[in-house]
Formats: structure tokens, C-alpha cells, sequence
């Protein structure tokens, strides 16, 4: 695939979110394996040469279509040093827009501290990676930083994420499918109701964003002990943790109530591509798929887990993930214009409220790695509607979540007692 491209539906949609509310996310690495600042540069400088969309910005044509048009740019290494544990100070920089008009749509922070511990993320634009695209890039720099000697191949755009969908949900065949889709969704969510909205929670418009992140871990023990009880309860390690992401949200509305609420979850869609897409250059490969549940007071987690679980399978199989981004209201349905993004925002804040659920899975660095690492994970922060966007990833069978939200939307007490319950409703399972 060759540039200047046009952005496909997908990154188009991320792009009009990124004009509501900051979408772009961060993947990280925390070592103590010594690193010298000049080789790290060095690794940044080489990674951006080898990988096409590393070398772009998003523009504007008179049609207000959007196109990654090719664009020298250096990518940032901003080297800082926090006075705690640097979670917040990566959370303010997640969310500091880009100016998506001039590359690079990427920038690094390395964090250090004065007892050998450093932290390196990468932050990116989400219209030009994902998070499984993001790691792959965030070992490559790892192992240039640490092994200067060596060679880096150098890669070729991929095609974008629809022109890789399979013919049944492609042309006058997904048209039917999207019908079809429509018509299944109704019956599904009509016995449920409208999501709830969250008690606590101010989803209105016009908030200036407080990012915050909390972490919840389970050692390799209690997350091994964890998957065993997920496989044993017929659901997933996802599932189980969306339902606590869920029962802890249910249970501000009180000890007898049942609200119906809906979480989304991010989908990787390249294994469902023909040919299916790599992984190895940053590209947008995901979807997301929208899951509606009743939460009775007293319905255990495994059960609800099984839920969760069984319906996002019901739903990958089904298309949903491929006919997603026809359900939505971005481009080329609406022009990336002023009065297309107003048009786009209004829509989104009259949408019913929903968490989000995001998990990359086992991450594997290369084993010939030069660096011993101590926690790896990611992170992007929800926009008005969305309460929380828990982020899961588990390094050296270690389970971590980043839980993130946005302070200057929730009640303090509602959020906290939101995360102690989660925390709590995941030790308890993982015993």
C-alpha cells in the first residue's frame, strides 16, 4: 500500500472521536536494565524511518475527506523525572492533543527516577496504531535501545483495515448483513431497556478532562488461580473482569436494584481479514463490540462472566465487529468538516452511557530482549459518557488493569467506592 492514502472508515471514525474527546493511548515498559539516553534517541530515530505511518500527518482536502499524506517531522523523546510513581504525570500527557495536520503522530516520554527505575512510553494517535501494533513497535525500540547493532527491516504500509474484510460484509452482501445486524440488535436489547445512566458519574459535554489512572494487579498465582476458575466457570478472564467492571458500577445504584447497563469491548480484526493483516507496523485492526446485560443484585460473577463472555463470541461471529463502523455516525456519512464534527459530537452526547473493556492479552517481548522488565501496560482515557476504560494486559503471567476515568466527571466518593469494589471483586475471585 502506498501513501498518500485516503483514511478508511475505521480511522476516519478515530480521528472525528479524537475532535470530541482525546483518543490517543500510550503502551509502556518499566525496567531498571541501565539505558543510555543516546541510544533510546538513536532506536526512536530508526523506528520512524523504517515504519510508513510513523512518517505521516492526517489532512483535510477541499471535499473535507481525510488522507495520511507523507510529512518530515522528528519524533519527541520528552525525559522527565517524577516525583512519584509517574502515573499521573504519563495520564496528563496521554491526553495533550496532537496536531494531527503535521507528523509525527507519535511521541515517546521516558520517565526516570534517581534509583534506576525508568518507565518508557509511546503515545500515539489512534487513527495510526492499535494496541497490538503499538507493542510490536515499543519491543522493536526496546531492543535497538539495548542492542544498537541490530539491523531493523524496514516495512511497507499496510493496506487498511476494510479492504481486507471478507465479501460477506462487504458491498450489497454487507448491506443485507447490516440490515440484518439492525434487526438482531433490536430484539436483543428491547427486553433489557436503554443502558442506565451511571449515579456519581456527569457525563455533559464541555468538561475540561482530569485523567486519572488507577492499577489493579494480581500476582502470577492469583491470576493463574483466576483463569483456572474462568475456564472451570465456562467464561473468560475477560469476562470475569468485565463483570466486575460492571457489578462494581451496579452496585452504586443501590443494594436492591438491577440496572441495565453495557460495556464495550475492543476486538483485534486481524485474523478476520483476508489475508489476514500482521502485526509488525503500526496499523488500526480493531473494532468494538457492544455488549447489554441486566445486573440482578444477587447474580454471582462467574455467571455473569458467562454472559459477557458468550455474547462477544456471539457477536465477533456474527459481524458485528466488521459492520461496526457502518453503524456509526462518522465518515464518509458525515464530512470531516466543522459542522460534520459538531453534528458527530451532538450525536455521541444523546448516545446511552457505556464503560469500556479493553485486553491486548499475554504480551510476549521477544526473548532475546536485552531488558528485564517489571510491568508493561497501556492506557487511554474514556470520553464524556463513558465512566471508565479498563485496560489489561499481563506480563510474565502477572495480570495488570489500568483503570482510567476522568476525575472531573465522577462524585469522588461514588468513584472510589467504584474502584475498592472492583478491586475487591477480583481478589476474591482469584483466590
Amino acid at each position: 500500500m502506498t501513501l498518500p492514502r485516503p483514511l478508511d472508515p475505521a480511522e476516519s471514525l478515530f480521528w472525528m472521536l479524537d475532535q470530541v474527546s482525546s483518543m490517543n493511548f500510550a503502551v509502556y515498559a518499566d525496567s531498571r536494565t541501565p539505558l543510555q539516553e543516546d541510544a533510546l534517541r538513536a532506536a526512536l530515530q530508526r523506528v520512524q524511518a523504517a515504519h510508513p505511518l510513523l512518517r505521516v500527518a492526517i489532512a483535510r482536502d477541499a471535499a473535507q475527506a481525510l488522507h495520511f499524506l507523507p510529512q518530515a517531522g522528528d519524533l519527541e523523546l520528552d525525559c522527565v523525572l517524577p516525583e512519584d510513581d509517574g502515573r499521573q504525570d504519563l495520564a496528563d500527557a496521554i491526553v495533550q492533543p496532537f496536531a494531527l495536520a503535521a507528523a509525527p503522530l507519535l511521541r515517546a516520554r521516558w520517565q526516570r527516577w534517581d534509583d534506576g527505575r525508568w518507565r518508557l512510553a509511546l503515545i500515539f494517535q489512534h487513527s495510526i496504531a492499535d494496541g497490538r501494533s503499538a507493542f510490536a513497535l515499543l519491543w522493536e525500540v526496546l531492543q535497538l535501545a539495548g542492542q544498537p547493532a541490530l539491523s531493523i527491516e524496514t516495512r511497507s504500509a499496510l493496506p487498511p483495515l476494510h479492504a481486507g474484510f471478507p465479501p460477506q460484509w462487504r458491498g450489497a452482501a454487507g448491506e443485507a448483513a447490516l440490515t440484518a445486524l439492525k434487526a438482531a440488535r433490536k430484539a436483543e436489547f428491547a427486553p433489557l431497556g436503554k443502558p442506565q445512566d451511571q449515579p456519581g458519574y456527569d457525563a455533559r459535554p464541555g468538561l475540561a478532562m482530569l485523567p486519572r489512572s488507577q492499577r489493579i494487579e494480581l500476582d502470577a498465582a492469583h491470576t493463574t488461580r483466576l483463569a483456572a476458575r474462568a475456564r472451570a466457570a465456562a467464561t473468560s478472564v475477560h469476562g470475569v473482569v468485565g463483570a466486575a467492571q460492571l457489578r462494581a458500577l451496579a452496585g452504586r445504584f443501590g443494594p436492591q436494584a438491577a440496572p441495565t447497563l453495557a460495556l464495550t469491548s475492543p476486538v483485534d480484526l486481524r485474523a478476520h481479514c483476508t489475508p489476514p493483516l500482521p502485526d509488525h507496523t503500526p496499523a488500526f485492526a480493531v473494532s468494538l463490540l457492544s455488549s447489554r446485560l441486566q445486573l440482578p443484585p444477587h447474580e454471582d460473577l462467574w455467571s455473569l462472566g458467562r454472559l459477557l463472555s458468550t455474547d462477544i463470541q456471539h457477536c465477533l461471529h456474527r459481524g458485528d465487529g466488521h459492520l461496526f463502523f457502518q453503524l456509526m455516525p462518522g465518515p464518509p456519512r458525515l464530512p470531516a468538516s466543522d459542522a460534520g464534527i459538531a453534528q458527530f459530537a451532538h450525536i455521541l452526547a444523546a448516545s446511552p452511557q457505556h464503560s469500556l473493556l479493553s485486553n491486548v492479552g499475554r504480551l510476549t517481548p521477544p526473548s532475546n530482549l536485552p531488558l528485564a522488565l517489571d510491568e508493561a501496560g497501556f492506557a487511554l482515557f474514556p470520553m464524556p459518557g463513558q465512566p471508565l476504560f479498563s485496560a489489561v494486559a499481563t506480563l510474565h503471567g502477572q495480570l495488570g488493569i489500568n483503570v482510567n476515568y476522568d476525575a472531573a466527571r465522577w462524585d469522588a466518593t461514588a468513584i472510589s467506592a467504584v474502584l475498592a469494589d472492583m478491586r475487591s471483586l477480583l481478589a476474591d475471585a482469584a483466590r
